[in-house]
This record gives structure tokens, sequence and C-alpha cells, in this order.
């Protein structure tokens, strides 16, 4: 709707040429310039107004609703020393605006949508375009001081709430903004205890920040009504059971067969310098490309992936896929396959991404919302967050966002991350038991890929997959093999290898070797404290049969020695 040119004298007391322009720019008309009785003042009108001195003159928008008809805000010409250049009197409480041309009976009438914005001018421009709106002067505005509390203004009690749905309208960086988030959810649970349903508009956030006047002046108010809403307060929790099997659920295929389900939250995880980001950059390329990942595992449909790299430099990334595409069979410099690969997988490195920080999160929400990618790598998680990964509530805040954007968008998230420092020999968990942090960090996962060591190999690795999902596939061997220097590679291949008899008992005398060198020892009755078999078997899984045979191999080896005798004459061993 176009705004009508405000001549220079209006009903209250005429306004500037600079306020004029203001007004339109917010699209307000005539029409709705006079009923609000916006005026122009000078300095010292302001300054009586206020009740304080002031050297700027500046806009009033009169409270006409409002009992103390002498209420007022004006917006300064020049903003103070604190940067803010909307002011109310001085002593005054907090005050609701309600445009004159709200309807009589809108506030009683809780069958009438409601919209609240903040700022006189956006309540004004929704008035004209014909919805009910009303404003605060502040996100925070709709509390007042009481004493050293603060409570809800009094202004809020003229509303009729019970049954009311609402609308809150802040600006298009309230997303970015957490304190403005933290009000909105307050506001809304205000609203909600009073009976209303409640819910948010999210203007979209252009190069600068958007109000609703401005989303008004650029779109009809159609688009506006159009965008879309999420219920805030109250949530409804829960559905009966017949509605929720009549929903229409589509069964997913696997990502990669055999190796990562539809549903694929977790980790690639492991010691050091065992090769996890080579396995994730494989996984990635292959699930881009639609090839079989190690030349095993079948990927069903290609996927858009997105590679958060944090941990290593642009040039080792870049070296890196370039082997691994010279392994595939591609040429790295080959227009059509950057071309190709452009649509397929995105990538971001050394950027100094932090899920610490709200401005990242919001570009990583729209990141995905842009591309699209089905699975998100971040590489590493030690290297995005500063927050204590040993404190269940830093890291439920941390696994929280990979959850919010996984509802919002449907991909899932692959985090690189370490193994705990091992004490002694060896290890007594298994896969997520290991991970360096919380339990909340295990707990989160849904289908995780662990490496560990198989001897002092380097391009060896015993590969494990843990799954919420169904029964895993055994482990198996991953061999990296490389042609070139080995600081520069020149090709890139990833294969694995099935775990034979011979091989299986190696990982079964690594493992019992390792708890030897880990578990706590018991006290003995003769000789020397030291570990049982029984303490083996609980902590290795292994059958009695197997643990007894290990420990007879490993005695035999001159790697372990009977050192005691336990009650009831258990046999107690240390690792030589």
């Amino acid at each position: 709707m176009g705004a009508t040119l405000i001549p220079a004298a209006t009903t209250y007391g005429g306004l500037t040429t600079p306020h004029r322009d203001d007004l339109h720019n917010s699209g307000l008309n005539l029409e709705t310039i006079e009923a609000s009785r916006i005026y122009s003042a000078h300095s010292g009108q302001v300054s009586e107004l206020l009740g304080f001195k002031t050297i700027s003159g500046g806009m009033v928008f009169p409270y006409l609703s409002v009992e103390d008809e002498t209420y007022v805000r004006v917006k300064l010409n020049e903003a103070g020393q604190d940067g803010k250049r909307y002011r109310s009197p001085r002593g005054s409480t907090n005050r609701l605006y309600v445009p004159s041309t709200l309807p009589h009976g809108v506030l009683s009438d809780s069958t009438k949508a409601l919209y609240i914005t903040e700022g006189e001018k956006k309540a004004l421009k929704a008035r004209q375009e014909g919805l009910h709106c009303v404003a605060l002067s502040g996100v925070w505005a709709w509390r007042m001081k009481e004493g050293d509390t603060s409570a809800p203004i009094s202004d809020l009690d003229r509303i009729l709430w019970e049954g009311r749905t609402v609308s809150i309208v802040f600006d298009s960086d309230a997303a970015t903004k957490p304190e403005v988030a933290r009000a909105e959810i307050e506001l809304a649970n205000e609203l909600a205890r009073r009976g209303a349903t409640v819910y948010s508009v999210r203007l979209p956030q252009g190069e600068k920040k958007v109000g609703l006047d401005d989303y008004l002046v650029r779109h009809p108010v159609e688009s506006f009504l159009a965008l879309p809403s999420e219920q805030i307060a109250p949530r409804v929790l829960a559905i009966g059971l017949g509605s929720f099997l009549s929903k229409q659920v589509s069964v997913s295929a696997p990502l990669i067969r055999e190796l990562l389900p539809a549903e694929a939250n977790g980790w690639i995880a492991g010691e050091e310098k065992l090769g996890k980001t080579l396995y994730a950059l494989e996984e990635a390329l292959c699930l881009a490309l639609g090839r079989s990942v190690c030349g095993k595992f079948e990927v069903p449909e290609r996927r858009k992936v997105l590679f958060i790299e944090e941990d290593d430099s642009p040039q080792l990334v870049k070296t890196r896929i370039d082997a691994f595409l010279r392994g595939y069979g591609l040429d790295p410099d080959d227009k059509a396959v950057r071309k190709e690969l452009d649509e397929w997988f995105f990538v971001a490195a050394w950027t100094r991404f932090s899920l610490d920080d709200p401005g990242w999160v919001v570009s990583l929400d729209r990141t995905i919302d842009r591309f699209r990618p089905r699975i998100v790598y971040i590489d590493a998680l030690f290297k995005v967050t500063a927050q204590d990964i040993y404190s269940p509530r830093d890291t439920a805040k941390i696994v929280n966002v990979f959850d919010d954007l996984t509802r919002k968008y449907g991909c899932n998230f692959r985090i690189i991350h370490h193994f705990r420092k091992g004490q002694g020999h060896g290890r007594s968990g298994r896969g997520s038991q290991e991970l360096n942090g919380s339990f909340v960090l295990g707990a989160w996962a849904q289908t995780s890929l662990f490496l560990e060591p198989r001897g002092k190999k380097y391009g060896e690795a015993k590969l494990s997959v843990q799954t919420k999902l169904g029964p895993p596939p055994e482990p198996f061997k991953l061999v990296i093999e490389s042609e070139g220097p080995s600081e520069a590679p020149k090709v890139y291949r990833l294969r694995v290898e099935s775990l034979d008899k011979e091989s299986k008992a190696g990982v079964a005398e690594d493992t019992i070797y390792n708890l030897l060198g880990t578990l706590p020892h018991e006290p003995a009755v003769e000789d020397e404290a030291g570990i049982s078999k029984l303490a083996l078997v609980k902590a290795s899984g292994f059958t009695d049969g197997t643990a007894r045979a290990v420990l007879g191999a490993l005695v035999n080896k001159g790697k372990a020695k009977h050192v005691g005798t336990a009650k009831q004459n258990a046999k107690l061993y240390r690792a030589v």
C-alpha cells in the first residue's frame, strides 16, 4: 500500500521534513499519521516531555490509549551517549502501544488474532495493512521493575488472552541474538500462562536487519501471512496413538548399505593418527559421487554432503581430496569433475567455525538451508567448541545444536572425535565408552564408527560400527594405501578386509594384553596382586574358554605371568 506524502503541518503540531520522510519510509500514510497524532518537537519541548534536559529535538509518539494521556515516547534526532534514540519520560514504567486505529473491542475479543511487535511505527504499519497489532517499546518492555525484581506490565491486563491466538513478530535478526530469543520465549510463556496460544513469526533476513514495517513496505500483506510460523507456547506434547499410527511415514533407504542407516547422527572416533579424517573424506566423497565406500559398501543414492574442516589446513584438505579423486580414476583438474562436485560436495576449511558462537550457528543453519546436504561432517569436535566436554550440561548444549538442525532439515551429523587418553597398555571399554568427554556424547549417537590400532603398522586399523538401529556388521580391517611422498601423496585408496580367524585371535590377544595393563589389580591371598581371569572375561566380553586360551598364549610368549593367587584359588596375572 503506497504512502501519501505528509504536508508540512498536521493536526497535532506539524512534522519536519526528516520526520515526514522517516514515517514515509515505514509506509505510513496521511490518515494513519493524523489518527496517531505523531508530531515534531524542538529540544525544549522534548526536555519538558521527558523530564530531563536534552539538546536534541525529536519525533513524538503519543500513547493515546493509556490512562495517562500525557505519556509519550520520543525518537530523538540525535542519539544520546549510550547510542539510543528512543526515550520515555523519566520515572515512567513500560507501556504497551495500542494504535488508535485498532478497532474498538479487539482487545476484549479473544477470537481476534493479535500480533505483537517492537516499535510504534511497525504496529502502525501493520494496523494500516489490516492486522490487529500492538507494540512493545523493547523486547523486554513487557516487564517492569518492582523493587529488586520485575513483573509483567499492567497494560497486559487490559487484553483478554484466554483462547486468543498471538503471533510475536520481532526483527529479522532475532534468531542471531540469544537475549532477544530468550525475551521472546519468556513473553510467550507469560501469555500462555494467561491462556493464549503463541506463535513466532520470523521475518526473512536481508543484507540489513528487517523490521515488520520494512517487510510490509516491500511485500503485500498476503506474503507476510504466508510466512512460516512456529508455535512456541503452549506446546502440544502428545497425540492419540491411533492418530500417530495413521501418519504416513516413509521408510528411508540406508545411506550406505551395511554401514550407515538413514538415522545417522554419530561419531567417527578413535585414537590419534589412525586415519579418522581420511576415512571421513572417503565416506563423504563416495556419498557425493555415488561410489561404494572403501570399494565394498554400496551407496544406493547419491547424497549432498557438507564437510567442515577445522583440524587441517586448506592446503592439506585439497591435497588429500585430489589424491582420493585420482584413486577413483578422476582428474581433480577436470572442469567437468569440479562442476559436478560443486553441486554435491560443499566444504569449509579453517573458517574458525565455532558451535559456541550464535552467529556461526546461524551461518550453519543458513548453509544447510541453502545447499540441503544430507550429511554434515565436522572435523573435529575439540576444534569447534571450548565447552567443557566432561560437563553433561555443556555437552548437552553441543548435541542440541545438531539435534535442532536434524529436526529442522532432516540432515545428519558425523562428528570426528578422539578417544580419551589411554592409561597403561590399552583400553577396557568399547566404542562410545571410550569417547573423550561426558557420557552424553555416547548417548547422543545413533550410528558411530570407531577405529582401533592393529599392531604398529601405519595404514591399518580395526573398524567397528555401533548402532542403535539393528545389528552392526562384523568388525573389519581398514587399509589405507597411498602413492607418492607421505607429506604430499598423489593417490589415496581405502579398502577393507575381513578379520579372519587368525586376525580375530590376534584381536583377542591384543585385547586381553591391554586389559592386563589397565584393569585395577585385585588383592592376593598369596604372593602378589594381579588380575583374575574372571575380571578379564567381564571387561572383554570374551568367553571363559577364550580368556583361558589367550592367557596361556600370552604366558607362553613371555608377555604375561602368573603372579599370585586370590580367594577361591583364582590365579592372578600381570602383563610383562
